[in-house]
């Protein structure tokens, strides 16, 4: 009897010990020195970073990098710099060459963007010194500043039906979400300046609520800018935003053991940053003024996008696209008015990870998204079996409601 309860204490003083190793973890901070992985309520210049209500983009790339955990905002985690530097300290992100010429050798380029079997750990490389001045920070914006010119892009890309890789521009909405321990589970639709749509299951989720919008995002194994060459020599590239997540509004009647009123917004904790230099890669799409649905018939088709599973990985590393068709809803015993089926083509599906993007409907040379991508046959492409999208429509007035936007007449949602 005494063994065991000697054993048994021994077992607890372990089990401390090892909370305390693991609460204060060694890492290194964004500029290589070393720091201390810990709550960031417990690091004071990344919690006053944190409050800074409008970030320059090297500050938000420099809390973005800090990360190392936490599965919630509560218990996020950073890598704090020493004590010794807290009175002098200025975020200096690690900045990634933006000349083709000097991408890091982990980033090879080529004709089309590298594709693995395994996602690599983002590349570290030595910092790029960063001077004192981080540029003007961000404004606030009405809110209809970014969509006024919504759903427009200008790609030259042309577009494939299938499930092919978009191009580099296509679809500027797109926002990918990400989790605790750098998890990308979901998508979503930048409709303004400050607000992203996805699916109220990508909010309460597995992984918990997402932490951070990536937009104008393309290869996820090139983090955090991409490179594409073209035939004939041209070359495009494009640099992912980070912005943090504020709060998250998932609808209050959701349900997901009946699989209704998936839909869901997500705020960000400041104005999306538009420069000359990402102008083409962040837009925001239209949402639907009128109810587009009597319009639809069998030879109405939509296109979805994402980085959700393809025939050969549970993920795709470079953003997807496809064209859909609908589906009546009395060929899909789904409700009438709050969801729209679309699919049913073998190998052809939305899949996991696509959950919560756009289904979209071109209109008038304008992209609306009349759909949220919510659910579909667990095995993704099964003929017959359309996936599932909340008609965004029938949700407009909580939408503009939950934004603070002026009501018109729309469905009570």
């Amino acid at each position: 009897m005494e063994i065991a309860l000697k054993l048994c204490t021994i077992a607890v003083y372990i089990l401390y010990l090892m909370e305390i190793i693991d609460a204060q973890k060694p890492c290194k901070v964004p500029n290589g020195d070393a720091g201390i992985c810990i709550n960031i309520s417990k690091c004071q210049p990344l919690m006053e970073l944190s409050n800074v209500k409008y970030k320059t983009p090297h500050e938000n790339m420099y809390f973005h990098q800090s990360y190392c955990g936490g599965n919630e905002p509560r218990k996020l985690k950073v890598c704090c710099p020493s004590k010794s530097t807290w009175d002098t300290f200025v975020p200096r992100p690690i900045i990634y060459p933006h000349s083709p010429t000097a991408v890091p050798s982990a980033m090879p380029i080529t004709k089309s963007p590298v594709i693995t079997q395994v996602i690599p750990q983002r590349p570290v490389v030595a910092p790029v010194p960063v001077s004192g001045t981080h540029g003007p920070r961000m404004a606030p914006e009405k809110l209809d500043d970014l969509s006024k010119n919504c759903g427009k892009q200008t790609t030259a890309s042309n577009k494939v039906i299938g499930g092919q890789e978009t191009g580099i521009d296509q679809y500027p909405w797109m926002a990918l979400l990400e989790y605790a321990g750098n998890e990308l589970a979901c998508g979503g639709s930048l409709i303004s300046s400050r607000f992203v749509l996805t699916a109220a299951h990508c909010i309460i989720s597995q992984y918990g609520s997402p932490i951070f919008a990536r937009l104008a995002e393309f290869n996820i194994t090139s983090y955090p800018t991409d490179y594409v060459y073209y035939d004939g020599g041209g070359i495009e590239n494009i640099t992912v935003q980070m912005v943090r997540i504020k709060k998250t509004y998932p609808h209050p009647q959701f349900s997901r053991s009946q699989k209704i009123n998936d839909i869901g917004l997500l705020e960000l904790m400041e104005n999306v940053v538009i420069t000359i230099q990402n102008e083409d890669f962040i837009k925001a799409i239209c949402l639907p003024e009128r109810n587009f649905l009597p319009d639809f018939d069998a030879l109405t088709n939509f296109t979805i996008a994402g980085w959700g599973g393809t025939a050969n990985a549970e993920h795709s590393e470079v953003k997807q696209e496809l064209s859909i068709p609908y589906v009546p809803w009395d060929r899909c015993r789904k409700n009438p008015d709050t969801q729209i089926c679309a699919g049913g083509i073998k190998g052809q599906d939305s899949c996991p990870g696509d959950s919560g993007g756009p289904l979209m409907y071109e209109y008038d040379k304008k992209f609306y998204v009349v759909g949220v991508i919510s659910y579909g046959h667990r095995k993704c492409g099964t003929e017959g079996e359309p996936a599932v999208h909340t008609n965004v429509y029938e949700y407009m007035t909580w939408i503009k409601k939950t934004m603070g936007i002026k009501l018109n007449d729309h469905r009570s949602g």
